[in-house]
């Protein structure tokens, strides 16, 4: 079983309903209606991986996903790996991915 704690491909990709709840504006992700706990203003904790890298990284229904995996897979439907062009991990420019 995948560590809910733990971010990465291996996670599965996440339900298809989340695509409708976010919207992707100027490389940062925001909640298409706040309320609760889904605060106005862009999804995503700064989060150090393993390898010492910095990534913006949110959670939903449980789980933790890293906010270029998800932004990646709206813009193309693919739960693929990548990576930030400039190396900086909070730069979620689809130009970066």
């Amino acid at each position: 079983m995948t560590n809910p704690k733990t971010a990465t491909l291996r996670s599965p990709s996440p339900p298809s309903e989340l695509r409708d709840e976010l919207q992707f504006v100027d490389g940062l992700l925001h909640w298409v209606t706040p309320s609760g706990r889904r605060k106005r203003g862009p999804i995503g904790a700064p989060t150090a991986s393993s390898t010492g890298k910095v990534y913006m990284r949110f959670g939903y229904k449980g789980r933790l996903y890293y906010v270029h995996n998800v932004v990646v897979w709206m813009l193309t439907g693919e739960w693929v790996e990548c990576d930030h062009e400039d190396g900086d991990g909070t730069n979620n420019l689809a130009s970066n991915l």
